[in-house]
């Protein structure tokens, strides 16, 4: 409800709808767009101009901008989890029907805990934990540089490029481990 520019544009004034159909805070705003085209021009008509809805008053109008952010947060919420069910299960499928299959992926992060990797294709994002990298060796993580290294001239860092294998997958934290392919 506050006229605060685009971060994107700097553009002073700004408003951006797709379709009054696809979501209500686009109906609000045509509706709004609408009374400042009609302002001084009361046509009468049930319900406001033309028998079209009233444009809703600033404290209206702050009340459903704060009920469409929450109902969108939790639909994305809602989103998200339906997307990370489904790609367990296809990990799931795999590990059964493709128990050696390997995937590219690619570092993103590197913790004490391991290496978290994404995927390539896929966005599919799980981590290779640390006890599970090949035994024989210390392993060093440098946080900072998100980097691990061994003793052997071992090094992963943020960016690298790996191949994995699916370990297993926590169903109660709905989170999947792979380890190292080579």
């Amino acid at each position: 409800t506050q006229s605060i520019g685009h971060y994107g544009l700097s553009k002073r004034n700004y408003t951006h709808f797709t379709s009054p159909i696809r979501r209500y805070a686009d109906l609000v705003v045509h509706r709004v767009l609408r009374r400042l085209g009609e302002r001084g021009k009361n046509k009468g008509g049930k319900g406001g101009v033309d028998g079209q809805a009233q444009a809703p008053d600033l404290p209206r109008m702050a009340e459903i901008a704060k009920h469409i952010s929450e109902t969108e947060r939790i639909a994305q919420a809602a989103e998200q989890e339906t997307q990370r069910l489904k790609l367990i299960e296809y990990m799931l499928w795999v590990s059964r029907e493709q128990p050696a299959k390997t995937f590219e992926a690619v570092v993103y992060d590197v913790q004490p805990i391991g290496i978290f990797v994404e995927l390539t294709g896929l966005q599919i994002k799980g981590l290779v934990r640390k006890e599970d990298l090949p035994r024989g060796q210390r392993y060093f993580v440098d946080t900072a540089k998100k980097e691990i290294s061994g003793q052997a001239g071992f090094s992963i860092q943020a960016g690298d490029t790996i191949e994995v294998r699916l370990h297993d997958i926590d169903h109660e934290r709905q989170f999947i481990n792979f380890e190292l392919a080579r």
